[in-house]
């Protein structure tokens, strides 16, 4: 049979037992409070991550429709500067196939400057009527302003 332990033995056996079972018991709520903090931060670590993959995704969306927007825009310029191309080949292909104007008549032409002497200074003879008609009237009218040469 075996033999038992005395009570004393026993006594001081339940009480290292004890002791033990308090320091394991201690041992494992530290343990559980680090496990705590180390949970806390992984749960805060991931919702950072989420949130910047989340922000990644918004800036990559703004910035994927920005392209968009600007490959439409330079669609847009390059059929305008075709347009502008084929307007300014034409422009030049009716100019040069336009006939050149006609020359003036002598009763379009401009006066010519006089170096010296009045405007009116021999106006008889610088006229060019159309009409075939004299400067009478015209005279006159200057004759009586007292224009030198008319009359």
């Amino acid at each position: 049979m075996p033999r038992l332990r005395s009570e004393p033995q026993f006594a001081l056996g339940l009480s290292v037992d004890r002791d033990a079972l308090q320091s394991l018991s201690e041992e494992s709520a530290q343990r559980l409070q680090e496990l705590a903090v180390i949970q806390d931060g992984q749960a805060a670590e991931t919702t950072r991550l989420e949130t910047e993959r989340k922000n990644r995704k918004e800036v990559l969306a703004r910035i994927s429709a920005q392209v968009a927007r600007q490959r439409r825009e330079a669609s847009v310029l390059e059929r305008d500067a075709r347009r502008l191309t084929k307007l300014v080949e034409e422009l030049a292909r009716l100019l040069a196939a336009r006939k050149p104007l006609r020359q003036k008549s002598t009763n379009e032409r401009s006066p010519e400057p006089r170096a010296e002497g009045t405007a009116f200074q021999n106006s008889k003879a610088d006229c060019n009527y159309p009409y075939g008609g004299n400067s009478s009237g015209a005279s006159a009218v200057l004759w009586r302003a007292g224009y030198p040469g008319a009359g």
